[in-house]
């Protein structure tokens, strides 16, 4: 099934390019934020699983406890990755794999059952990696205060050493600020990366869409362009054009115009037209000409006709669609009368 974007190949170089470009508002996403855009260029996305990975490392339960650096630090030098060493084998089965640093929610958990602890031990500590939200720092801190004791008996027990007990704690008690959990960072991290996949490889398409689906919507802080406006940028720098209305191409909102390998705005974007009368003049469409543009529509959506009819005189929203050069297909150029 196409639709379930199972097609797009894994580790494509373009897509994971384009994760770690660390640019804003490129319309990737969860990778166009200032954290993940760049935390994709400091952890240099080159994979599929490093997309996923990044979804994890750039969240407060790894970026406040300083896994994250150290994480990045010795994935790119291989010496200190070969001198990692492990409290115990079940913190080296919980954290080899992302360099002995705690990165999702599951290895605090693996750790912890790992160590014999109890059901109930266990649930607070998952309450504590899950938690987020105001107030969820101190409840949190609260929470782990009363784990300490069950924590250094079964550290003990498993013959880690009181000298090594502080460190231990310091590892799986660092997500008091909020982490992801794998399969959460695996679902945001996969659809980041098919995302970028698609823009790279259908930039006409992706990007029209995106304009699509935040067409009318205003800026989502005051005095911040709109991510229309914003993404109208972001087409504009990957070499897109955006060309105005037009009445035989446009659709209500923004639309592909293939034959210019562009993007046309919408009908709708020309002051003094609405949905309704958008939507009307779409559907009609192609007209040959003004009379043919009168005949299919709605007189009381497409106003202006009779005047036309009577004396040749554009007004209404004929002389919208006039002044915003939307007839140009229909042989009438903005300063034609």
């Amino acid at each position: 099934d196409p639709t379930d974007f199972s097609w797009i190949p894994d580790d494509d170089p373009k897509a994971c390019k384009a994760l770690r470009e660390g640019r804003l508002d490129t319309g990737i996403f969860h990778y166009e934020g200032y954290t993940k855009s760049k935390g994709g260029k400091e952890l240099g996305v080159k994979s599929t699983a490093d997309a996923v990975l990044g979804q994890g490392l750039f969240m407060p339960g790894a970026m406040d406890t300083g896994q994250k650096d150290l994480y990045i630090q010795r994935r790119k030098n291989a010496a200190e990755r070969k001198s990692v060493t492990y409290i115990h084998k079940v913190f080296k089965d919980a954290l080899e794999w992302t360099h002995g640093t705690v990165i999702f929610q599951e290895q605090v958990i693996n750790i912890m059952r790992g160590l014999g602890m109890s059901i109930e031990g266990i649930n607070v500590f998952f309450k504590i990696v899950k938690s987020s939200g105001s107030g969820a720092v101190e409840a949190n801190i609260e929470r782990l205060e009363k784990m300490r004791q069950e924590f250094d008996e079964l550290c003990i027990k498993a013959g880690i050493s009181e000298d090594q007990l502080d460190q231990a704690w310091h590892l799986t008690s660092g997500f008091v600020a909020y982490g992801f959990n794998l399969a959460h960072a695996t679902g945001y991290g996969i659809r980041s990366y098919r995302t970028a996949y698609l823009k790279t490889h259908y930039p006409l398409e992706y990007m029209t869409a995106l304009l699509i689906a935040w067409a009318g919507r205003g800026s989502m802080k005051k005095g911040e362009p709109s991510k229309e406006v914003l993404y109208q940028r972001e087409a504009r720098r990957v070499g897109i054009r955006i060309l105005p209305a037009d009445i035989n191409v446009s659709g209500p909102t923004w639309t592909i115009d293939r034959k210019r390998n562009a993007i046309r705005r919408g009908i709708v974007s020309i002051k003094g037209v609405g949905p309704a009368t958008a939507e009307n003049i779409a559907e009609h469409a192609p007209y040959t000409d003004i009379d043919d543009l009168i005949a299919k529509t709605d007189a009381r959506k497409v106003t202006g006709g009779k005047q036309w009819a009577k004396d040749g005189t554009l007004t209404g929203v004929l002389e919208h669609l006039h002044k915003a050069g939307a007839l140009s297909s229909l042989g009438l150029e903005r300063d034609e009368y």
